[in-house]
C-alpha cells in the first residue's frame, strides 16, 4: 500500500509523512529530497548485490553516503536513488549488469566488489523501488537494518 493511500486510510495528511513510515529511513537526508522515496513498497523479495569479500564496510553503504560529492549536482530522482542500495531481482540480471560495467571499467571492482551475494529483504527492513528493464531496484533501508546479516556470497563476478 503506498503512503498516500495509507495516509488517507489512517487520516494522515501526506505532508505529515515525517510521522509515517519514511521517518524511519536509515539515512535522514532522504527526507529532504522531494518525493523520495517514491513508488516504493515494503515487500518480501529476493535480491542480488555486488559485494566485497567480507561483506562489511562498503558492501552495504549507499553511494550518497560513501561519496556525497557524487550527487551534489544531481536531479532529485538521482539523489533519491543514491541513498538506496542497488539490488537485482535475478542472479542473471546482476551478472549481466556487472559485466557491462566491468567491460567499460575493470577498476569498478574497487568500488563495487567482485562477489555476488543473495539475500531476502523483508517489509520490516525497508522499502523496494520498482524494478527497471534490467531488473534493478532500489532498496531504502529502515534504521537498524543490516543487510550484511541477511545476505550470503554465492559466487565470484570475475
Amino acid at each position: 500500500m503506498n503512503s498516500q493511500i495509507l495516509g488517507f486510510y489512517y487520516g494522515i495528511h501526506i505532508n505529515d509523512i515525517y510521522e509515517g513510515v519514511f521517518y524511519y529511513m536509515k539515512y535522514k537526508e532522504i527526507l529532504d529530497i522531494e518525493g523520495c522515496p517514491s513508488n516504493s513498497e515494503a515487500l518480501k523479495k529476493v535480491g542480488y548485490r555486488f559485494v566485497f569479500d567480507n561483506m562489511e564496510g562498503k558492501s552495504f553503504i549507499p553511494v550518497a553516503v560513501q561519496s556525497p560529492k557524487r550527487i551534489k549536482n544531481s536531479k532529485n530522482n538521482e539523489k533519491c536513488s543514491a541513498y538506496a542500495l542497488s539490488l537485482f531481482a535475478t542472479e542473471g540480471a546482476a551478472k549481466d549488469f556487472f559485466l557491462e560495467l566491468y567491460k567499460r571499467n575493470p577498476r569498478i571492482v574497487k568500488t563495487l566488489g567482485d562477489k555476488l551475494a543473495m539475500g531476502e529483504v523483508e517489509p520490516s527492513m525497508g522499502t523496494c523501488g520498482r524494478e527497471n528493464r534490467k531488473q534493478h531496484f532500489d532498496f531504502f533501508e529502515y534504521e537498524g537494518c543490516d543487510l550484511s546479516t541477511s545476505f550470503n556470497i554465492i559466487g565470484n563476478l570475475i
